[in-house]
């Protein structure tokens, strides 16, 4: 079970089982975007190993969500991001590219 902590490790709360299922449902995507990200720049360097690494845009606005869950957004609001056209092109694209 995931849950909220504060600085010093306690416990504030649990996730419900809602936020639990979208937190994993984003951190699988953004974890995938990554993955297509690393693949694409990894190319562009002519297959050699990358010196830095930079995330994918679209997976740091995932990220973003899975961290405001707990904070101030209901777990449809945090979904909602994974509807919206520019996301929804970025997934579309790592899904055609195999990841």
């Amino acid at each position: 079970m995931i849950g909220l902590y504060n600085n010093s490790g306690e416990l504030i709360r649990e996730f419900t089982k809602q936020e639990e299922q979208v937190y994993k449902a984003l951190y699988k995507w953004a974890d995938r975007l990554n993955k297509w990200e690393y693949s694409q720049q990894f190319k562009r360097n002519k297959r050699k190993r990358l010196k830095q690494f930079t995330p994918n845009g679209t997976s740091l606005l995932l990220i973003d969500n899975m961290n405001r869950i707990a904070k101030d957004l209901t777990p449809e609001e945090a979904m909602s991001i994974l509807h919206t056209v520019e996301v929804r092109t970025q997934l579309n694209l790592c899904m055609e590219a195999g990841f």
